[in-house]
């Protein structure tokens, strides 16, 4: 079982944290599986980071949505700490590695309900490397219940609670969208213990569910989109945050919704960015409307016509003159 930092006071005996300890990536070879899923191809979701303490010690994952910001979940923040980005394998010394500057927690995250479980992450500089940025949903009535999406990370791949299998490399996972009003239903015995959502889900927030199919611990903060045809063309809906076990039979997957506080995303990004025109949230910087022709329109109509009919000529010519 799991939730987030931000767990509800009566389930507390049965937390299980989704960010994870250093002390839990000695994995010994490399899996290629994720609880339901696969390995992510590697020229695929670049924009997807690792926020790391240095290698392979990551303990949540992000979005890289400006040349120095990055989405995440709030319950993710805290402490000093690097972002890998470009790097499918933890293990290797690809893409880079940036130090964070500067935490922004959105300003109505709970840490008791887990509402608004949103962040973003300023780095000291923006990357080097030309990778596309996801978009961002804005639209508060998509994805609708029956959508396929998409989570990735590099989280435990074990779907017992006595055993973590941490991944060197980027996996994958689809699972359908349910409605919010399905998800606060779920409630049952999965193993040797008993829970309900009701009560638990907001409108901050979007759930998952296929048994056997889930994010996991370690997942926190990375992405949930609807995918597209290639990295510029995916649409991140949601930020992983918390659950009930992983990929259990009874429990689905919550996700912060990105719709729900795209506003917020935009102003952030747009005002803390050092480049945010490079976002497509922000657009290119305004520009100075053009200076207008002068006109070659004489100041003074003529004053000796030759007869009545070429003054009208004239005046006629003059009135409908267009200057180049």
């Amino acid at each position: 079982m799991m939730y987030s930092f931000g767990i509800k006071a009566a389930l507390i005996s049965q937390v299980l944290v989704w960010v994870v300890s250093a002390n839990l990536f000695d994995v010994a070879t490399k899996q290629t599986r994720i609880i339901g899923g696969s390995e992510a191809p590697t020229t695929r979701y670049s924009y997807t980071v690792a926020l790391t303490q240095g290698g392979s010690n990551f303990f949540c994952g992000g979005t890289l949505i400006a040349p120095d910001v990055v989405l995440t979940a709030a319950h993710c923040m805290g402490g000093s700490y690097n972002v890998a980005i470009g790097r499918h394998d933890l293990t290797s010394n690809g893409g880079e590695e940036i130090a964070m500057s500067k935490e922004i927690k959105h300003p109505n995250y709970n840490t008791g309900t887990d509402e608004n479980d949103f962040a973003l992450v300023i780095l000291s500089k923006p990357t080097t490397l030309d990778i596309p940025f996801v978009k961002l949903n804005s639209d508060e009535s998509f994805p609708s219940a029956g959508t396929m999406s998409r989570s990735m990370g590099w989280g435990d791949m074990a779907q017992s609670d006595d055993k973590t299998e941490i991944s060197d490399v980027l996996m994958e996972v689809d699972v359908p969208v349910i409605t919010n009003d399905e998800c606060s239903q779920a409630s049952g015995t999965d193993g040797s213990y008993t829970d309900s959502y009701a009560n638990y889900i907001y409108p901050s927030m979007l759930c998952t569910f296929e048994s056997g199919k889930d994010a996991c611990q370690g997942d926190s903060g990375g992405p949930l989109i609807v995918p597209g045809a290639s990295d510029g063309e995916d649409v991140q809906v949601g930020v992983v945050s918390w659950g009930i076990g992983c990929a259990t039979k009874v429990f689905p997957g919550v996700f912060s919704r990105v719709s729900h506080v795209y506003d917020w995303i935009q102003e952030t990004v747009c005002s803390e960015s050092s480049d945010p025109s490079a976002s497509s949230l922000c657009g290119p910087p305004p520009t100075n409307p053009p200076t207008p022709k002068p006109s070659n329109q004489p100041t003074n109509q003529p004053t000796t016509p030759s007869s009545i009919l070429f003054s009208n000529i004239v005046t006629i010519g003059i009135s409908n003159f267009e200057p180049n």
